[in-house]
């Protein structure tokens, strides 16, 4: 039996949509593989699904560090630091899990150092599921490069991260939509739930959905909603002046989309890769609101499955739900076509996809 050694690194955003992804393709190599995970963190909500979902398996837990500063540079430096202490001893407990038949598959950039140098020193070949749209500009990207050229695949999870990696061995596949509840309905009451959802942290522009939220008139029957948490959960409440609700971490948000939330915002300041979200809220046809960067405005049609706004720009984003709410007529339309576009992410292709490349 192949095995199958999987490198996360879930301390930095605990348990986010690169690591459904993770979990994912786990379930469908859990079939015809053993599987050996790989993490630098422990007691994170990753952890704890890989535990009940793949109680046999085999854990590792590398050092290295599972706390961040808000500082770049410092983040970076310490990294550094780390990596030369216990390069060497990690890189040791990873080999220990090689047979015959082994494959790496790394989904972080810590995780691709590691991957690369099993590949250099014992030939252990890897696939790179890239879930970041890159910076080709920076100090950093030529190591990046020279880290993915020695992968047999790069996937890229949407046309955004494909086109920032200049290799010839990458493959565009988007994740997969695993939701069977299928279309929502059309809008009849009211009431409007709007929410946004992630990682509290600072490239995901929340404080712009508070703002948006804040500008929005009170007349109107809307609830917002901010679902996740993170850093700057103080921060981001005191922003709202109680005109957000803060519902923490959701066990199961296929769930609040299908019964609650109507619209939902992804305001990120930066490119986003593909954020599942979206894919969500396509599955039960939820219209949403994005920035226009990124993978995020790749999958939003705007006036036609949802609304595309300029980054840090709350006024659109106020605009946009108020018209959605005035408009029940609009709204259905938006909501209909968002359905639709769901095929683009089928589960099926993705599944055939993941055992085809990785095949041992």
């Amino acid at each position: 039996m192949s095995r199958i050694i999987i490198i996360e690194n879930s301390g930095k955003v605990n348990f986010g949509g690169g690591q459904k992804i993770t979990l994912q393709v786990a379930e469908i190599l859990s079939k015809t593989c053993e599987l050996v995970f790989v993490d630098f963190a422990k007691g994170t909500r990753f952890e704890q699904m890989i535990n009940e979902k793949f109680p046999d398996s085999s854990k590792v837990l590398l050092k290295g560090r599972s706390f961040f500063f808000p500082f770049k540079y410092l983040n970076w430096l310490l990294d550094l630091v780390v990596l030369t202490c216990f390069f060497s001893g990690n890189l040791g407990k990873i080999k220990y899990h090689v047979t015959k038949k082994t494959l790496i598959y790394v989904t972080t950039k810590k995780g691709l150092l590691y991957a690369y140098m099993m590949k250099v020193i014992y030939g252990v070949p890897f696939i790179y599921h890239a879930h970041l749209v890159e910076n080709t500009k920076s100090i950093f990207y030529f190591l990046y490069r020279s880290c993915l050229k020695k992968a047999e695949i790069s996937l890229c999870v949407s046309k955004a991260v494909y086109d920032t990696i200049k290799l010839p061995n990458k493959i565009l596949l988007y994740n997969p939509n695993i939701n069977n509840k299928g279309f929502k309905g059309r809008k009849n009451r009211d009431k409007f739930v709007v929410a946004a959802m992630g990682s509290l942290i600072k490239i995901k522009g929340f404080e712009y959905y508070i703002k948006a939220a804040d500008k929005t008139s009170e007349k109107l029957p809307i609830e917002f909603r901010l679902y996740g948490e993170g850093p700057l959960h103080d921060t981001l409440e005191t922003l709202s002046n109680r005109k957000v609700k803060f519902m923490g971490f959701s066990e199961n948000i296929m769930n609040e989309l299908y019964e609650a939330i109507d619209i939902v915002v992804v305001p990120t300041i930066i490119p986003e890769a593909l954020p599942l979200v979206l894919v969500e809220a396509k599955s039960v046809g939820i219209p949403a609101i994005v920035t226009n960067l990124g993978g995020q405005a790749e999958i939003i049609r705007n006036g036609i499955d949802g609304f595309l706004v300029p980054v840090g720009d709350s006024l659109s984003i106020k605009q946009y739900i108020e018209m959605m709410v005035k408009d029940k007529v609009l709204y259905n339309k938006l909501a209909e076509e968002s359905y639709q576009s769901v095929s683009l992410f089928d589960y099926d292709l993705f599944k055939s996809t993941i055992l085809k490349i990785f095949i041992v």
